[in-house]
Protein backbone atom coordinates (compact mmCIF):
# COMPACT_ATOMS: atom_id res chain seq x y z
CA UNK A 1 0.00 0.00 0.00
CA UNK A 2 3.43 2.54 0.10
CA UNK A 3 3.14 4.55 -3.14
CA UNK A 4 6.79 4.50 -4.75
CA UNK A 5 8.41 7.13 -3.20
CA UNK A 6 11.36 7.54 -5.32
CA UNK A 7 12.56 10.80 -6.62
CA UNK A 8 9.99 12.00 -4.23
CA UNK A 9 11.89 15.09 -2.47
CA UNK A 10 8.46 16.24 -0.41
CA UNK A 11 8.23 18.99 2.06
CA UNK A 12 5.58 19.54 4.68
CA UNK A 13 5.47 23.25 5.87
CA UNK A 14 2.10 24.43 7.88
CA UNK A 15 -0.21 22.27 6.01
CA UNK A 16 1.08 22.89 2.58
CA UNK A 17 2.84 20.09 0.37
CA UNK A 18 5.17 20.50 -2.06
CA UNK A 19 7.79 18.89 -4.33
CA UNK A 20 10.81 20.96 -4.38
CA UNK A 21 11.77 22.93 -8.06
CA UNK A 22 13.22 19.69 -10.09
CA UNK A 23 11.58 18.13 -12.99
CA UNK A 24 8.52 20.48 -14.24
CA UNK A 25 6.71 18.06 -16.53
CA UNK A 26 6.26 15.51 -13.27
CA UNK A 27 4.68 18.48 -10.90
CA UNK A 28 1.09 19.84 -11.03
CA UNK A 29 0.23 23.20 -9.62
CA UNK A 30 -3.26 24.19 -7.83
CA UNK A 31 -5.11 25.60 -5.20
CA UNK A 32 -7.12 24.59 -2.66
CA UNK A 33 -8.56 26.72 0.04
CA UNK A 34 -6.25 29.39 -0.58
CA UNK A 35 -3.53 27.75 -0.39
CA UNK A 36 -1.06 26.99 -3.38
CA UNK A 37 -0.14 23.40 -3.84
CA UNK A 38 2.96 21.87 -5.90
CA UNK A 39 2.51 17.98 -5.78
CA UNK A 40 3.68 14.89 -7.87
CA UNK A 41 1.30 14.05 -10.88
CA UNK A 42 2.21 10.70 -10.78
CA UNK A 43 1.31 10.02 -7.74
CA UNK A 44 -1.63 11.89 -7.94
CA UNK A 45 -3.18 10.15 -10.71
CA UNK A 46 -2.41 6.61 -9.35
CA UNK A 47 -4.63 7.40 -6.16
CA UNK A 48 -7.32 9.81 -7.70
CA UNK A 49 -9.57 9.31 -10.44
CA UNK A 50 -10.64 12.97 -10.31
CA UNK A 51 -6.75 14.11 -10.73
CA UNK A 52 -6.40 11.26 -12.95
CA UNK A 53 -9.17 12.62 -15.37
CA UNK A 54 -7.91 15.96 -15.00
CA UNK A 55 -4.93 15.27 -15.80
CA UNK A 56 -5.11 12.86 -18.75
CA UNK A 57 -4.72 16.04 -21.26
CA UNK A 58 -2.30 17.76 -19.60
CA UNK A 59 0.61 15.35 -19.85
CA UNK A 60 3.58 17.53 -21.06
CA UNK A 61 2.70 20.96 -20.11
CA UNK A 62 2.33 22.22 -16.31
CA UNK A 63 -1.01 22.69 -15.21
CA UNK A 64 -2.09 25.01 -12.87
CA UNK A 65 -5.58 25.10 -11.37
CA UNK A 66 -8.39 26.05 -8.76
CA UNK A 67 -10.90 23.79 -6.82
CA UNK A 68 -13.82 25.53 -5.78
CA UNK A 69 -16.09 23.54 -3.24
CA UNK A 70 -14.06 20.92 -2.15
CA UNK A 71 -15.35 19.18 0.65
CA UNK A 72 -13.16 19.53 4.48
CA UNK A 73 -10.61 22.33 5.17
CA UNK A 74 -6.19 22.55 4.37
CA UNK A 75 -5.98 19.88 7.29
CA UNK A 76 -7.87 16.95 5.56
CA UNK A 77 -6.59 18.00 2.08
CA UNK A 78 -2.83 17.42 3.84
CA UNK A 79 -4.11 13.67 5.21
CA UNK A 80 -5.41 12.74 1.65
CA UNK A 81 -2.01 14.50 0.51
CA UNK A 82 0.01 12.28 2.88
CA UNK A 83 -1.61 8.88 2.05
CA UNK A 84 -1.14 9.74 -1.40
CA UNK A 85 2.26 9.97 -0.75
CA UNK A 86 2.44 6.59 0.96
CA UNK A 87 2.11 7.75 4.43
CA UNK A 88 -0.03 5.61 7.41
CA UNK A 89 -3.47 7.84 8.13
CA UNK A 90 -3.95 7.73 12.01
CA UNK A 91 -7.88 7.99 11.36
CA UNK A 92 -9.93 9.08 13.96
CA UNK A 93 -13.65 9.80 14.54
CA UNK A 94 -12.56 14.03 14.11
CA UNK A 95 -11.40 13.27 11.25
CA UNK A 96 -12.84 10.29 9.47
CA UNK A 97 -15.68 12.31 8.04
CA UNK A 98 -14.14 14.81 5.78
CA UNK A 99 -11.62 12.76 4.95
CA UNK A 100 -14.78 10.10 3.54
CA UNK A 101 -15.90 12.87 1.84
CA UNK A 102 -12.87 14.24 0.01
CA UNK A 103 -12.20 11.05 -0.83
CA UNK A 104 -15.35 10.60 -2.63
CA UNK A 105 -15.05 13.87 -4.29
CA UNK A 106 -11.29 13.00 -5.67
CA UNK A 107 -12.43 9.62 -6.80
CA UNK A 108 -10.27 7.75 -4.27
CA UNK A 109 -12.10 4.34 -4.84
CA UNK A 110 -11.06 0.86 -4.98
CA UNK A 111 -12.02 0.96 -8.67
CA UNK A 112 -9.65 3.44 -9.59
CA UNK A 113 -6.61 2.00 -7.27
CA UNK A 114 -6.88 -1.48 -4.76
CA UNK A 115 -7.04 -0.56 -1.23
CA UNK A 116 -7.92 3.67 -1.64
CA UNK A 117 -9.16 6.25 0.87
CA UNK A 118 -12.16 5.51 0.34
CA UNK A 119 -12.77 2.29 1.43
CA UNK A 120 -10.28 2.09 3.99
CA UNK A 121 -12.27 5.70 5.85
CA UNK A 122 -15.18 3.92 4.87
CA UNK A 123 -14.66 0.56 6.86
CA UNK A 124 -13.43 2.77 9.61
CA UNK A 125 -16.40 4.72 9.93
CA UNK A 126 -18.52 1.71 10.02
CA UNK A 127 -16.90 -0.68 11.98
CA UNK A 128 -15.00 1.70 14.90
CA UNK A 129 -16.85 4.80 15.08
CA UNK A 130 -20.09 3.84 15.14
CA UNK A 131 -20.27 1.04 17.43
CA UNK A 132 -19.40 3.53 20.21
CA UNK A 133 -21.80 6.23 21.03
CA UNK A 134 -19.35 8.88 22.13
CA UNK A 135 -16.73 8.33 18.86
CA UNK A 136 -19.94 8.81 16.88
CA UNK A 137 -21.21 11.82 18.53
CA UNK A 138 -17.49 13.22 17.48
CA UNK A 139 -18.00 11.81 14.23
CA UNK A 140 -21.33 13.78 14.00
CA UNK A 141 -20.19 17.05 15.26
CA UNK A 142 -17.72 17.17 12.28
CA UNK A 143 -20.09 16.75 9.44
CA UNK A 144 -21.09 20.74 9.90
CA UNK A 145 -17.61 21.16 8.12
CA UNK A 146 -19.14 19.06 5.07
CA UNK A 147 -22.52 18.63 5.57
CA UNK A 148 -23.86 18.75 2.19
CA UNK A 149 -21.71 15.77 1.37
CA UNK A 150 -21.68 13.71 4.33
CA UNK A 151 -25.61 13.86 4.23
CA UNK A 152 -25.62 13.12 0.59
CA UNK A 153 -22.97 10.06 1.31
CA UNK A 154 -25.60 8.91 4.30
CA UNK A 155 -22.96 9.49 6.74
CA UNK A 156 -25.18 12.11 8.99
CA UNK A 157 -27.91 9.59 8.76
CA UNK A 158 -25.49 7.03 10.32
CA UNK A 159 -24.53 8.64 12.88
CA UNK A 160 -27.60 9.79 14.14
CA UNK A 161 -29.02 6.36 13.79
CA UNK A 162 -26.14 4.39 15.98
CA UNK A 163 -27.01 7.00 18.74
CA UNK A 164 -30.92 5.53 18.76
Amino acid sequence: MMADKENTNISFSSNNWYRKPTAALSEVRFQIHGEQYCLDRKLLTAKSGKFAALLKNHKNEELAYTFKNIPGDSTTFALVMKFCYGNELKLTSVNVVPLICLAFYLDMTEYHCKGNLLNIALCFFYSKILPAWNEAVKAFRTTELVFDEASHLGLVDSCLESLL
